[in-house]
């Protein structure tokens, strides 16, 4: 229904001469004198609530008397009211208790005929839609719009100007330095520090990232929490950024000057010690083809009396002429290795530091660099150590594709631990982990294609079997997030159940850890999920959400309450809609919920119907004379899937198997032979879901994590056998 303000309408002639006619024609006791000043009809009067609307603006539905019963017309202010006043009417009205004109339903403007044609027009430019009632139906009409308007007076106002969580902040951080714009990055990096979404150690990688993208080497270099940040395991990218930016500040003017003794002594005073660990990191990750960061592992080596490190940079870039005289400047005596007691502190002035001034790093020319790298590509390749999380975005930005083939392979084939997670993972951090998701996911300058999302579909898969998020923990919060955003921005537009499944796990998980901020999250990511396809198919998911959302945050007049409220009357209203599917323990459950969201007992019978009534007049059960053998239920969650079995033995003769398994073994295969298998997605491992390939098709999802998301699934799965 529009929201228009308070006496938008009233006081103009066409509305009011509208309201008196119709007034006046009604029979007694419903007639009504609208009054010069516009006042009628009184409070109680079952049209009151669409006279009012009618004069604030809103759509509205008012009946012309017949002779053979009402002619109903539904005017709106906008075409887009319009629709949403018809969909109410299919849904409250259509086709029990009144029917649509069969000639012309919608009458638009210019289709209309004789005066009141033309006062209906004026009042609803967009076209109104014209219905039939019979007479003593046209009361119970009145009745049922009376109904609607006060449900839909319940109805939270959905709050569009919701905080941003650190996923789109993160994302709005990527795509501004992508673009150029210093300011949308600052605001971005701002918020995430204000609200204290992300530890300090990420939001100051973040800072350094900033700075170098917009060249402020300056800030770099004085940043007062870089000794700090430069303490800890960086990220590829802000460690070659920190690292550039230092030698182009303070090492590259003095070289271009010709002045390399300067630059020596410069670095092993005061760079050596703060930078040193960092540049050895350089080289035991991957090679860095920053001609700056190069040039800091040169200094590196020199300070180390490393020649044969040098004579191998020198071959490999012959233009760089600061190689070679670094390398010259060595004493002819060096070992072909770092010296333990001869170091480049000792060697004073480098013999070939004198002379023309060198070029600076960014001028090597890249013909010739190429010319040189080009045959050592296999070796350097085979060189490099084994890929790990904070290798990801600069191994997708390069399209090396086998290293991530075998990443993935590696943590995906490794044998999960009891305690979740993975055997190989207890060296890994969670929010190195959180932290590659985020850049790989939302950098705008990776590749894209099908390559790409299908690798990435499996690091999320890799990232979700590493945080266990059936059992979660606390230190596992960053990555829940993370995950909980990605899967809803990459997913929500498509109707694979596993996703849904996946989405509620992970929303339960960031509830269960992440204080206050974690449930603003996880109510976010599951409205945005449901907004994205209101459909029929999605009903059992959005129950499932509503009943984790009132077992966990619910508090009356919270924020999470009104989403909840809002959530639930989205899904009753469609299931008046359209209840085809939707089984009779489904809708006890929605009464159940729609009674602990606070909605009262008149108000749940009006719009679920009687329960006395439903339960006298259902369908037989569904899991009657259930024509299968066995029922295989497979979850982590032994305590839900015993309960479930204590009520299928009641209620159907097939034998239940349980098996809680983190990977492929006897019980898997023996429950490969049963004839339906109520799979939980998301309390599973990704070893025990590939041990059902090629019996996909007897496999059933269950939805949710408890005894009845089980039962129920069993529900849904019968009542589609029987159709």
């Amino acid at each position: 229904m529009s929201a228009a303000g308070p006496d938008a309408g009233a006081g103009r002639p066409d509305v009011e001469f509208l309201v008196e006619a119709v007034g006046r024609r009604l029979p007694r006791p419903l007639a009504f004198d609208a009054g010069a000043d516009g006042t009628g009809p009184v409070d109680g009067h079952p049209l009151a609530a669409e006279v009012r609307a009618l004069r604030a603006g809103g759509s509205a539905s008012l009946p012309w008397l017949t002779g053979e019963g009402y002619a109903w017309f539904t005017l709106a202010p906008s075409h887009e009211d319009l629709r949403r006043a018809v969909a109410d009417l299919r849904a409250w009205v259509f086709p029990s208790l009144g029917w649509e004109d069969r000639i012309r339903p919608i009458v638009r403007p210019g289709q209309e005929t004789g005066a009141l044609g033309a006062r209906l027009i004026a009042v609803s430019p967009a076209g109104y839609l014209r219905w039939h009632t019979t007479r003593k139906g046209g009361e119970r009409v009145m009745g049922r719009l009376l109904q609607m308007r006060r449900l839909d007076g319940r109805r939270p106002v959905h709050r569009s100007a919701s905080r941003p969580g650190l996923f789109e902040l993160r994302h709005r951080f990527q795509i501004a330095l992508g673009v150029g714009d210093r300011a949308a990055a600052e605001a971005a990096l701002k918020a995430i520090d204000v609200g204290q979404l992300d530890g300090a150690a990420n939001t100051g990688f973040m800072r350094m990232r900033l700075l170098t993208a917009f060249g402020d080497d300056a800030e770099v270099v004085s940043d007062p929490d870089l000794p700090m940040l430069l303490q800890m395991r960086l990220p590829t990218r802000v460690r070659s950024a920190v690292l550039a930016a230092h030698h182009r500040r303070l090492l590259g003017p003095l070289e271009a000057s010709g002045h390399l003794a300067d630059a020596l002594r410069l670095y092993l005073v005061d760079l050596d010690d703060l930078l040193g660990d960092q540049i050895d990191a350089v080289a035991a990750d991957q090679p860095d083809e920053d001609p700056c960061v190069v040039r800091l592992v040169a200094y590196r080596h020199a300070r180390r009396g490393d020649k044969a490190a040098l004579a191998r940079m020198a071959e490999a870039e012959p233009a760089d002429q600061v190689l070679r005289q670094l390398l010259a400047s060595l004493a002819p005596t060096d070992a072909d290795g770092p010296t333990e007691g001869g170091t480049a502190a000792e060697i004073g002035a480098p013999a070939a530091a004198s002379g023309p001034p060198l070029p600076a790093a960014t001028e090597r020319p890249a013909p010739q660099v190429e010319a040189v790298r080009e045959p050592t590509a296999v070796a350097e390749a085979a060189d490099r150590p084994t890929l790990g999380w904070a290798g990801l975005y600069d191994a997708f930005r390069g399209q090396r594709w086998d290293e991530i083939d075998a990443f993935l392979s590696r943590h995906q084939d490794a044998a999960p631990t009891f305690e979740g997670g993975l055997a190989d993972a207890p060296s890994t951090s969670p929010e190195e982990v959180a932290d590659a998701l985020l850049e790989v996911s939302t950098s705008p300058d990776l590749p894209s294609g099908a390559a790409v999302n299908e690798r990435f579909d499996r690091l999320v898969q890799v990232a979700v079997e590493l945080g266990a998020p059936a059992r979660p923990r606390p230190e596992f919060r960053a990555v829940y997030a993370a995950l909980l955003a990605l899967l809803v921005e990459r997913r929500r537009g498509q109707l694979v159940k596993q996703d849904g499944v996946l989405v509620l796990v992970l929303a339960g998980a960031v509830l269960a850890v992440g204080g206050p901020e974690g449930a603003d999250e996880a109510v976010s990511a599951l409205r945005s999920w449901w907004a994205a396809m209101r459909v029929r198919s999605r009903l059992p998911w959005l129950l499932e959400a509503l009943d984790l959302l009132s077992e966990t945050v619910v508090v009356d007049g919270s924020p999470e309450a009104e989403a909840a409220t809002s959530l639930w009357v989205d899904g009753v209203d469609l299931i008046r809609r359209d209840a085809t599917g939707v089984m009779p323990g489904e809708i006890a459950h929605w009464r159940r919920l729609g009674a602990r969201l606070g909605f009262d007992a008149p108000t749940l019978v009006d719009q679920l119907g009687d329960a006395d009534a439903a339960g006298a007049a259902s369908a037989p059960d569904p899991l009657r004379d259930l024509p299968v053998r066995r029922v295989a239920i497979v979850t982590l969650l032994e305590r839900a899937a015993n309960a479930a079995r204590e009520e299928l033995v009641e209620r159907t003769d097939a034998d239940i198997l349980i098996v809680c398994e983190h990977v492929a073994c006897a019980a898997t295969d023996t429950a490969r032979s049963a004839d339906v298998i109520l799979f939980a997605y998301g309390v599973n491992t990704h070893a025990v879901y590939r041990a059902f390939d090629g019996v996909r098709d007897r496999l059933e999802y269950v939805t949710g994590r408890g005894a009845s998301s089980i039962v129920m699934a069993l529900e849904r799965w019968a009542s589609q056998r029987r159709l």
